[in-house]
């Protein structure tokens, strides 16, 4: 790919890589290898990535969306291959803190880790420089489109948005407790996607604070904003999240709090929470024959391109709520509790004290 041919050649090329690049992908220990080789560290290595490298980074982060290599990569299963996944470990970490790699109801999280860390800091790498060509141009009424050659590698949010997935389905599905590995794992990536989120929030509220007057600088923030992990990655781990115990995301509580002033105000720097909220404030109460269907109410074009960002901050209301909630209402009563009920209210445990009431 990158070689000097002339351009018939390289259709041909790229023809057949398309159609047959699954037969020269190595296993999936040596695919690893390669994609952390090939993804850049730093925001000023993309430049160096030539053209042959780009494709052959989608070529890898495709493949590695098949939910069988997702399952493997997270310890869930066991690879198509055969290769023992805990020896990539060793290339890019410490495995002293592997302590459930021989339990099957605590799989080895570790690269899976590894791997969502280094997804997770590329597309922040992406979304600075997106923020930061708007922040440079803010000031003109048309803002033209990135290059091909700087933008976002295809299949890098998706491969995310898999391992999220697979995740939170597994456990979603094996009722997981609070202190399991996955768990420990979907912590520790929220606790830098929600700080991540907040300050982008708050970089677009001041974005749109400077230029309100320009409505290419509020398209070109629409688009940014999805694609980022505070996009459609954040919808849908907290969507997720209302799923799952609320003592899963109980500790989440400071960085839900922490993201919800910013995302507010650049909601209401933003047309689509006016006017939901206009409309719901004419709907009829408790029902009845004049009942409208909020899906079929038209919204402008403008507000349309919005109402997803209106709907996470209202779920996001919601499980703080759901915290909240479950905070006062305490832990639920253990079978150790409910096994000794009888003789904790006899008088011989009264601890001396009599009631001559009930």
């Amino acid at each position: 790919m990158d070689s000097t041919v002339p351009d018939e050649i390289q259709e041909v090329v790229i023809e057949t890589l398309s159609v047959g690049a699954t037969m020269l992908l190595p296993p999936l220990r040596e695919r690893i290898e390669l994609l952390h080789s090939l993804l850049p560290q730093g925001p000023d290595r993309w430049e160096s990535l030539s053209k042959g490298q780009r494709m052959q980074l989608d070529i890898i982060l495709t493949s590695l969306q098949d939910h069988t290599h997702v399952a493997s990569l997270l310890g869930y299963s066991s690879p198509s291959d055969a290769t023992d996944l805990s020896a990539v470990c060793t290339g890019y970490g410490n495995l002293s803190d592997q302590p459930y790699a021989t339990q099957s109801c605590h799989p080895n999280t570790h690269l899976a880790e590894i791997l969502v860390k280094t997804l997770f800091r590329n597309l922040g790498f992406y979304t600075d420089q997106a923020f930061g060509e708007l922040e440079k141009n803010s000031d003109k009424f048309l803002l033209g489109t990135s290059s091909s050659e700087n933008s976002q590698p295809a299949h890098l949010h998706e491969l995310l948005c898999s391992l999220q997935k697979q995740l939170l389905a597994f456990c979603h599905i094996n009722n997981i407790s609070e202190n399991s590995s996955s768990v420990a794992l979907l912590h520790k990536h929220l606790q830098l996607l929600l700080p991540h989120a907040t300050d982008t929030y708050s970089r677009s509220a001041n974005l749109l604070k400077e230029s309100p007057w320009n409505g290419s600088v509020r398209e070109k923030l629409r688009d940014v904003i999805y694609v980022s992990a505070a996009g459609s990655v954040l919808c849908q781990i907290v969507n997720a999240l209302l799923l799952l115990p609320v003592s899963v995301a109980r500790p989440l509580l400071s960085y839900l709090l922490d993201l919800l002033p910013p995302l507010d105000c650049l909601n209401r720097l933003l047309p689509a929470a006016a006017l939901l909220e206009d409309q719901e404030l004419q709907w009829p109460l408790h029902g009845g024959p004049e009942v409208i269907d909020p899906a079929g109410v038209p919204l402008p074009q403008p507000a349309q391109s919005w109402v997803w960002l209106v709907e996470l901050e209202r779920t996001i209301v919601l499980l703080i709520g759901r915290c909240l909630g479950g905070m006062l209402q305490g832990s639920p009563v253990s079978p150790e509790e409910q096994d000794t009920a009888y003789w904790m209210k006899t008088p011989l445990f009264s601890d001396g004290v009599e009631m001559d009431t009930p």
